[in-house]
């Protein structure tokens, strides 16, 4: 396992850190781990919006 697994997985990084640190070290991992922690990440990332149930969008201001 590669070290954003590791720290992700301890919860050491938050979802955006690891998506930024995969960006980072996309160069120095194996194309086929990169495939794989971007999947975790993605479904970790879906995870998170399915289970909001305050509706995140009602934040967002169009044309205020």
């Amino acid at each position: 396992m590669c070290l954003i697994c590791v720290e992700y997985e301890k919860s050491k990084l938050t979802l955006n850190e690891a998506y930024k640190n995969l960006g980072e070290m996309r160069e120095t991992i194996t194309p086929e781990h990169a495939i794989e922690v971007e999947a975790m990440l993605d479904y970790d990332w879906e995870l998170q919006f399915e289970n909001d149930s305050d509706g995140w969008w009602d934040e967002i201001p169009f044309g205020d």
